[in-house]
């Protein structure tokens, strides 16, 4: 709609503050404003509410007023909106900018305004959309001295504090300024406050007394007890808006020479705290941030000594339950059954002993299956007989009416259930049941409405050991770090898969009949004395002092995994018999009793057994292939397949990780006492990182970005679990901060290990940006990619200067290196068709 007249004020940018902004100009004294956002539905809910006011399209040829408001999210957009206005302008225009701006591109506007006989002066607000509301806000101006009534008279109407800071961009920069402060006191009060509460003093508390003494900040006045302790998070100013006035304040300490470490430190913990919480996320969950980060809570008080530091205040968000014999008592009968098919089927050669047998609890039955049958000589299809008789078998076994009753909760489950969820953190289950199956029984017991989410082995392909299960409900529920899993199982094929997908708390229940019943000295009741841990973060007290199981809990110590520290399952190739030795037996579950012989004495209905079933297993074929299957701790991944388009050509994606921080630091000196294998003067090693060995890296002079092993593990964790590497088209190098090539050959270069016709990439934010869709297309398909892509906290991208081809950006921002990663593979597979 065409308006002939000039509103007296355009007002340009409704987001949280632009919007009461204008209200409080539009209810004090300013009738005619015009209203424009990107957004048409932020004006059409405003208008109504304003008298006098009225939408406004800055693209249309009306008059414009002679007063013009910006509050944008940066300052770039400001600078768009000058370009479309100034041919319109009427000359003495003031343009007043309350965008949280750039100061130097503030003064740059100012100088092309001046050019047409205009004049910018930026009013930088603190306070956020509360304060403006109230007309409460601090307004930091820079203007020119002769000027500063005039806006003064303009500002009043929404702020209390109007403070001239200098000339054009002193508002700006101040606002800058005060914003990284403001962002670093609520990362160091955050921190404080999570040792008290670990300590056992509750934050509230701790406020009540730091508010009242030299260590006050609006941080803990405001900020954390309003929006951190009640768990809302709800200010009202984004994480990412924060992040751009931290970056402005960076890029003003460079200019004027400066050197800003504690900024520079404050910057990439909120840059990082973005890109696993999301730029929408409000500033306040910094706070939540570094209490993920401590293994604390700053809702929940944590009392060492007390009953009950919960998982919430491990920093748990999720905890994963295995389904029969954890959470569901159906007296061992899936092992009754398994053992009845595979020795009590006509024509069956299949063999094995109890602690063969014993190897399988845990795992997917099918497996199990292939696995001794294959050894017996018998065909995959012999094979898929067998397992659909043991479904149909075990179907009949829990959901005949005769019986009925037989399947039923563990005493506790409930309760438990309940108390977590009521800490936010939700409940799943996970089982190598097909679906069918899982979902009757949980329908069964009552659990359907209990639980967040079920993850089945078919789900993902390949059940326990692997972590796929376990990743796959972390990526579904948007949880980025696996030490906020915990798993509960009472199987060690359970524990297993909980070590391996690195979950921060592991542990086993005695509920089932698969841990080592016989070194019990009591007969678990209900869940709430049968939680064993197994593994957890950090220990920062005794067992009773730093769980939440009483002490009556039995304490096992549980077999470890078959594969080395710190070794995925899949990194295993099988180089003996199937079966282990006598020694292996000792850690790997010699102390397991035979289920088969001790699970509860309910009689199984004998097994109906068809004629065609029995003539087809009465003789091997000998012309069928014989698939190959290792024990379950040494499974192979699933097969590779290469799938249509370029990728018939067998091009392979190759990533190296370059100057990972992977530093080995001893923590034992060898000496005084026996190790865990009875050998005198045992040296232990852990990976040196920023989490745990702090005091050691300020004692030695070193940078805690020398230490963050994490960002290898998080590429790992993206790069192995990618639809990529699953079809075999994708190898990883890493390549260590020391010179070390992991996983090839620990020699140099790294391109002695790539094939011929190989295109060698490197990432930088200096290189022109390219869209991978776009150009990865381009390159020929003769060729093999590799793409090299940095793996320390901070540092120069010339780490493969000399062997790359080209350098090339994949974005207009900053990204993580798992980011990158997960870009690259994304790109290929839409282009090589691997879904």
């Amino acid at each position: 709609m065409h308006h002939a007249t000039a509103p007296d004020v355009l007002f340009i940018g409704l987001g949280a503050m632009g919007r009461e902004l204008a209200r409080r100009l539009a209810t004090l004294g300013i009738h005619k404003i015009a209203l424009h956002d990107i957004s048409t539905e932020a004006v059409t809910k405003l208008v109504p509410e304003l008298r006098g006011s009225r939408a406004f399209d800055v693209l249309e040829a009306s008059p414009l007023p002679s007063v013009i408001f910006t509050c944008l999210p940066h300052s770039g957009n400001v600078g768009q909106v000058i370009d479309a206005l100034i041919p319109r302008m009427v000359p003495k225009t003031l343009w007043i900018d309350c965008t949280s701006g750039d100061p130097i591109k503030t003064r740059e506007y100012s100088d092309l305004l001046s050019k047409h006989g205009s004049i910018l002066v930026d009013v930088a607000v603190s306070g956020g959309p509360q304060g403006a509301a109230d007309g409460a806000l601090t307004a930091m101006v820079g203007c020119p001295d002769a000027l500063f009534d005039t806006v003064v008279s303009f500002v009043q109407p929404f702020a209390r504090n109007i403070v001239r800071c200098g000339g054009t961009g002193a508002g700006h920069a101040v606002k800058a300024i005060n914003n990284i402060i403001m962002g670093t006191n609520l990362l160091v009060a955050s921190e404080g406050l999570c040792v008290l509460s670990k300590y056992g003093v509750q934050p509230a508390d701790a406020l009540k007394a730091i508010n009242e003494s030299s260590g006050r900040s609006w941080a803990t006045i405001n900020r954390i007890p309003k929006h951190v302790l009640p768990g809302t998070y709800d200010y009202g100013f984004q994480l990412s808006l924060l992040q751009k006035d931290m970056l402005t304040a960076l890029r003003l300490a460079a200019v004027t020479g400066s050197t800003t470490p504690l900024f520079s430190r404050s910057f990439h913990i909120t840059e990082h705290a973005s890109k696993i919480l999301g730029d929408n996320a409000d500033h306040t969950r910094l706070s939540e941030a570094v209490a993920h980060l401590q293994s604390a809570n700053l809702q929940v008080p944590s009392i060492p000594g007390s009953q009950a530091p919960s998982m919430r205040a491990l920093g748990i968000k999720l905890v994963v339950f295995d389904c029969a014999g954890t959470v569901i008592d159906e007296g061992g009968l899936v092992y009754k059954v398994l053992d009845q098919i595979m020795r009590g089927t006509p024509g069956s050669r299949i063999t094995y002993t109890s602690k063969e047998f014993e190897l399988w609890h845990g795992c997917n039955k099918v497996e199990a299956l292939r696995f001794f049958g294959s050894r017996a000589g018998m065909s995959e299809e012999e094979v898929q007989v067998m397992y659909k008789d043991f479904l149909s078998t075990l179907e009949a076994g829990y959901f005949d009416a005769e019986n009925a009753g037989f399947v039923k909760l563990i005493p506790g489950t409930f309760e438990l259930f309940k108390a977590l969820g009521e800490a936010g953190i939700k409940v799943c289950l996970n089982t190598g049941y097909p679906r069918s199956i899982a979902e009757r029984l949980i329908q069964m017991v009552g659990l359907e409405e209990k639980i967040d989410d079920l993850v089945v082995a078919e789900d993902v392909g390949m059940g326990r050991p692997y972590p796929y299960m376990i990743h796959y409900l972390a990526r579904k529920h948007n949880i980025m770090d696996m030490r906020h899993i915990a798993k509960l199982g009472d199987a060690v094929r359970d524990i297993e898969e909980g070590l391996f997908a690195g979950c921060g708390f592991v542990a086993g229940v005695l509920t089932g009949s698969n841990l080592p019943a016989r070194r019990q000295k009591q007969k678990p009741a209900s869940m709430d004395n049968t939680i064993v841990p197994a593994r957890r973060r950090r220990h920062s007290g005794s067992m009773e002092q730093d769980t939440k199981f009483p002490a009556s809990s039995v304490i096992i110590p549980l077999p470890r995994p078959q594969s080395t520290p710190g070794e995925r399952p899949h990194q295993r190739r099988r180089q003996q018999s199937p079966t282990r030795s006598s020694d292996e037996g000792e850690s790997g579950g010699a102390d397991i009793q035979t289920t088969v012989n001790n699970t509860s004495e309910r009689p199984l209905k004998p097994l109906p057994t068809s004629k065609s079933r029995a003539a087809k297993m009465a003789t091997p074929n000998p012309q069928t292939p014989i698939p190959f299957v290792a024990n379950p701790s040494m499974l192979p991944v699933q097969a590779h397949v290469a799938r249509g388009g370029v990728a018939s050509a067998n091009r392979r994606l190759y990533v190296i990780l370059e100057q990972a921080c992977l530093e080995a630091y001893r923590i034992s000196s060898g000496s005084g006492g026996k190790g865990r294998n009875g050998k005198e003067g045992e040296v232990k090693y852990t990976l040196l990182n920023c989490d745990d060995h702090q005091g050691i890296l300020a004692k030695t002079g070193r940078d805690i970005a020398d230490a963050r092993p994490d960002i290898t593990h998080q590429c790992l964790l993206t790069l192995l679990d990618s639809p990529l590497n699953k079809a075999g088209l994708l190898q990883v190098y890493i390549h260590t901060a020391k010179g070390v090539l992991i996983e090839v050959n620990p020699h140099n270069p790294v391109t002695d290990h790539l094939p011929p016709n190989t295109i060698k990439l490197t990432l930088s934010g200096d290189a022109p940006t390219q869209r991978l869709s776009s150009y990865l297309p381009t390159l020929p398909t003769t060729h093999n990619i590799a793409v090299f892509v940095g793996a320390m906290a901070r540092g120069k991208d010339d780490f493969a200067d000399g062997y790359v081809d080209e350098k090339i950006s994949i974005s207009d921002y900053s990204l993580s290196a798992s980011v990158a990663c997960g870009k690259f593979c994304c790109a290929l597979e839409e282009l090589w068709d691997i879904v």
